[in-house]
């Protein structure tokens, strides 16, 4: 096997394209986060990481071939090699630049349409759906109820909740007095164990006001546990529920998946 290493003007053509690369994704990137939508961000962060991922899989196919291939003159295979680690680290460099210096909408709640005409009926179905996914009802206060669950050393909490109207002083009530005493225990039980509550908070109205929608759209109303909070509207009849973050990472997805299955909401989108 020969061993000719890569010549100077090799490794400089190859640090050029990396640099140059990164240099050309970061200019790139503030055109598009200044001129494109969020829909086209997505895209081209995703598109970007995954060309980037595969070029860099090339030059790992092409790095294992010269390692086995004892027989060959690995010149060119060593100059492939880096050219497409180079390549592939530029081209991800597109979707990474992205993360960092893009900037996306806050994702609009989504809203879908509620079959039940008024709170009893809901409450009536939310109760049969919730016992048929494993939830039994845990604490019941007036217009307050408690669902629990546990799995794999993990509780579940579906809360329902009516009121009139949700202003910032209704919500600071019900929360701090009503909500999380009764979620506590467990709450401190799961920190104990290193592991987080997951709770859904589903709250009822008649009629939307200015907080209901910070409510939906807040995911930091109490960082010591998971809440992903949830909204219904008996004027509109139409379930609220939070936006998904474009690319950044959601803790609550999963119980956002629950929540569009017990309720059986996925397929009745309202339209906008």
């Amino acid at each position: 096997m020969l061993t000719r290493t890569m010549t100077a003007m090799e490794k400089n053509i190859c640090l050029l394209i990396f640099f140059g690369g990164m240099l050309i994704a970061y200019i790139i990137t503030l055109i598009v986060n200044k001129k494109m939508s969020n829909r086209f961000k997505i895209i081209y962060f995703k598109t970007s990481l995954v060309l980037g991922c595969i070029c860099i899989f090339i030059s790992l196919i092409i790095y294992l071939y010269i390692w086995f291939a004892y027989n060959i003159d690995s010149a060119k295979e060593n100059l492939l090699h880096f050219i497409f680690f180079a390549i592939g680290g530029a081209i991800s460099s597109f979707g990474c630049s992205m993360s960092i210096f893009g900037t996306f909408q806050k994702a609009k709640p989504q809203r879908f349409q509620l079959k039940q005409n008024n709170y009893e009926e809901y409450s009536n179905y939310l109760a049969k759906r919730v016992k048929a996914y494993g939830y039994e009802l845990n604490y019941e206060l007036e217009k307050i109820k408690f669902y629990k669950k546990e799995i794999k050393r993990k509780i579940y909490f579906i809360i329902d909740v009516k009121v009139e109207e949700l202003t910032e002083d209704v919500f600071n009530e019900l929360y701090n007095n009503k909500i999380f005493p009764n979620i506590e225990e467990e709450f401190e039980k799961m920190k104990n164990k290193g592991n987080i509550l997951n709770v859904i908070m589903i709250i009822s109205v008649d009629r939307i006001t200015p907080f209901f929608y910070k409510y939906i759209e807040s995911e930091d109303l109490d960082k010591r546990f998971y809440k992903y909070p949830v909204g219904i509207s008996f004027g509109s009849n139409q379930i609220y529920i939070n936006g998904e973050e474009p690319i950044r990472y959601n803790p609550c997805k999963k119980l956002k998946q629950e929540l569009e299955t017990i309720m059986e909401i996925k397929e009745n989108k309202s339209s906008e």
